[in-house]
């Protein structure tokens, strides 16, 4: 959850951020500004219900600020490498394809 990333015992490294409201836009900023590589995963649109320009404008931002985002996608399946990773297989929902990271 959001407040669990602020009780974390060491440096989350290289995080997935899955949705788009204003608190995932929000920790997947705050989490680029601390130099993380971050990417946010959206199965549609970033802050539904606000007004268009306006989120167009934000994503637009913080893909400028070095955040990635990873576009109508859902993550399927989450295993642990046996180095200790998190490895997240997710889904393109128009086209259907899977890809890993």
């Amino acid at each position: 959850t959001s407040d669990d990333i602020f009780s974390l015992e060491k440096a989350p490294g290289k995080t997935l951020v899955v949705g788009a409201s204003y608190i995932a836009l929000e920790c997947g900023g705050f989490l680029t500004g601390l130099g993380y590589d971050t990417s946010v995963m959206v199965r549609s649109i970033v802050l539904r219900g606000f007004d268009r320009d306006c989120a167009d404008r934000i994503k637009d931002d913080m893909v400028a600020s070095g955040t990635r985002f990873i576009d109508k996608s859902i993550p399927i399946r989450i295993e642990t490498t046996p180095e200790g990773l998190r490895k997240v297989t997710y889904q393109n929902v128009e086209t259907k394809q899977q890809h890993s990271e």
